[in-house]
């Protein structure tokens, strides 16, 4: 449970900040089977939730912070620096 509170605060604080999908993500409003392409995203924290922007299409979609912070510790996602 530490773990998960020290990610849902760094989610916090990441402000304007990149992340990398590494795996799936399936996202529960799009249609049967579309996930976001793997690769790097700018992300930013709303309330709430955060947002992620492909960086080379420009493709956005939106996690809630229990799902950004569950897939952080699963290793779907990694910050970058």
């Amino acid at each position: 449970m530490a773990s998960h509170s020290k990610a849902i605060a760094k989610a916090k604080a990441i402000g304007k900040a990149k992340a990398i999908v590494k795996d799936a993500i399936h996202l529960g409003a799009a249609p049967s089977g579309e996930a976001p392409p793997r690769g790097e995203y700018e992300i930013d924290h709303r309330e709430g939730c955060v947002g992620f922007c492909h960086c080379q299409d420009k493709r956005a979609f939106t996690l809630s912070l229990d799902a950004f912070v569950q897939h952080l510790n699963e290793g779907r996602i990694a910050l970058a620096r």
